[in-house]
């Protein structure tokens, strides 16, 4: 290491303390310039732990969440924060809990929480409505376990949860008000079951007329900062609606390509939709549209070129069959509503990630393949934002000075491709729909596609017969532990950790030298222009075999997910 302390010896007189105060204001990235200007410097920041454990929570993707009036223990929060990294590393088991799931249904997994409908024996069908929510224990985070019920004098159909804003949505098909009987939504309070303290509208956001709820809710309901965002359906069209859920204004309406197979949230701004609009030539094609929300929203209704940020083709004859999801994140200051423990998600990350499922052709057949997508990737050809607050001026707003805007850039595989990060999918995550019990509709939707914020769970079938399936319960291992086992035994029901932390996959990109598995080969195309693209990328993956007390669950009846710091393994009857 150069020192450049001797050119510059005015340095050597400046105190310590002063120095630390002046590094503790730098970003982080300036920081560990700092390290190499000179060994006073390196030796400075490498002996404050608090310096050291702000670099350690860029490391992990993480955020501190010390509140101004408190006073924190930096020492016992680095030391806290390194074996919670890697108790992740190692799914390292800890004491579980067994939940019994006799009298619930309808099961949403959000941050740490569990929320599920309570079956009332001779209840009315659209009666009175209790949720049940579990809030998950993380003992290197500081989240007690805890449980509480909330009564609603309303029938729910279906719900989804925001915790960062303590926000519960929930669908509900029936009118307290005769004069309007169109599908609305509840916004409440998660954490008290009231009206939300935010919304405008009474906690009311009612769905354009001759509009109904599409599909699954859970899958085609989206909360991304103040907006909210549900596909409805009319005997024409299909639409995606999105209101300001605070003020209750629909900001956007736009009719969606059919068929369509999802969409997400890319920032505050910005929409991708799935879409396999047509097969040509025995030709079958799938696309990623980007669209400026704030420019669709001058024109509702209509989603066309001006509107379109830019489209991304996937391979040809390739079958895009998953639904988009973009992982869950908690917001830069979260409320004190519900508990999120010492650090949390950081939520400042560039590249966060979208994740679809791709059915391949290959010689040996078809192949089902998870494609994991920096959204950094998609967002890298749309136009300056219009600096304009998305409420109700936009109505006004003339639209034909949109009208000559740049035609939407068209993206074919072989020119974005090799950003994507694959995984070839050899197991399913939960049991035929078909099957499932009824007091646990829900699942499918709720566990079927892996998480690709913190890490992917997939459970891995045993290899000699398994012992009779218990009755219906959910077990949670926190991972929280220090001993992992990771030992490979024959009949052994085990589970796979896929980490496809936004951080690090950054950093597996950008670097050879890490030490980490190789991810699967994507071959896709034909011979024209998307061609035929072969890459690899890496990640982090780790083994376990389950806890011997929980062994006696069935992985042909098994569903299993991430949920905040533990694993929930779903025990299903068929």
């Amino acid at each position: 290491m150069t020192s450049s302390c001797d050119d510059t010896p005015w340095l050597l007189t400046v105190p310590a303390e002063i120095i630390l105060r002046i590094l503790e204001y730098l970003d982080i990235p300036t920081l560990l310039t700092c390290l190499q200007v000179c060994r006073r410097f390196h030796d400075i920041v490498a002996n404050s732990i608090t310096l050291q454990y702000n670099i350690t929570l860029l490391a992990h993707g993480m955020h501190d969440n010390t509140q101004e009036d408190e006073v924190a223990d930096i020492a016992h929060r680095f030391s806290m924060l390194t074996a919670y990294d890697q108790a992740l590393k190692e799914l390292a088991w800890t004491n579980h809990e067994t939940i019994d799931l006799q009298d619930l249904w309808k099961p949403y997994v959000s941050d740490g929480y569990l929320v599920f409908q309570a079956k009332e024996r001779d209840a009315p069908v659209h009666g009175p409505t209790r949720l049940v929510v579990f809030q998950l224990p993380s003992a290197l985070r500081g989240i007690q376990a805890r449980r509480w019920t909330l009564d609603f004098d309303f029938s729910a159909s279906f719900y989804i949860v925001d915790v960062a804003r303590d926000l519960l949505v929930i669908s509900c098909a029936e009118s307290h008000n005769h004069q309007d009987l169109r599908p609305h939504l509840h916004l409440q309070c998660l954490s008290t079951g009231d009206q939300h303290t935010l919304s405008q509208t009474d906690g009311i956001i009612r769905l354009p007329e001759h509009r109904v709820p599409f599909g699954n809710f859970i899958e085609f309901c989206r909360i991304q900062g103040d907006h909210l965002a549900l596909v409805a359906a009319s005997e024409q069209e299909t639409s995606l609606v999105v209101w300001n859920w605070h003020s209750g204004i629909v900001i956007a309406e736009l009719v969606l390509p059919q068929p369509f197979y999802g969409y997400s949230f890319l920032d505050d701004l910005h929409l991708v939709v799935a879409a396999v609009p047509f097969i040509w030539a025995g030709t079958q094609r799938s696309f990623l549209h980007v669209y400026s929300l704030e420019r669709c929203a001058r024109n509702p209704g209509i989603l066309l070129t001006p509107w379109l940020e830019a489209t991304y083709k996937l391979p040809d004859n390739e079958i895009l069959r998953g639904i988009i999801r973009k992982p869950h994140f908690l917001c830069e200051s979260p409320g004190q509503s519900l508990p999120i423990g010492h650090f949390y998600p950081d939520t400042t990350m560039e590249t966060t990630a979208l994740s679809l499922i791709l059915e391949v052709f290959q010689d040996s057949g078809w192949g089902e393949f998870d494609l994991h997508i920096p959204s950094a990737v998609l967002l890298s050809h749309t136009r300056p934002p219009l600096q304009t607050k998305l409420d109700s001026s936009i109505a006004s707003t003339n639209v034909s000075a949109w009208s000559g805007t740049p035609a939407p850039v068209i993206m074919p595989w072989n020119q974005w491709g090799q950003a994507v990060i694959c995984d070839i999918r050899t197991l399913s995550l939960f049991p035929s729909p078909l099957h499932l019990d009824p007091s646990l509709i829900g699942l499918p939707s709720t566990f079927g596609a892996r998480s690709v914020f913190r890490q992917a769970v997939v459970v891995q079938r045993p290899l000699s017969p398994s012992p009779s399936p218990s009755p219906t319960s959910l077990s949670s291992a926190d991972g929280d532990g220090r001993n992992a086992t990771h030992r490979k035994m024959e009949g052994r029901n085990a589970l796979v950790l896929a980490d496809y932390h936004p951080r690090r996959v950054a950093r597996a990109l950008a670097r050879e030298d890490l030490h980490l598995k190789q991810g699967r080969t994507l071959v896709g195309g034909n011979d024209n222009e998307d061609g035929v693209v072969k890459h690899e990328r890496a990640y982090i993956r780790a083994e376990a075999v389950l806890p011997d007390e929980l062994q006696h669950l069935d992985p042909d009846c098994l569903c299993a997910a991430m949920c905040g710091d533990a694993v929930l393994m779903f025990q299903v009857s068929l």
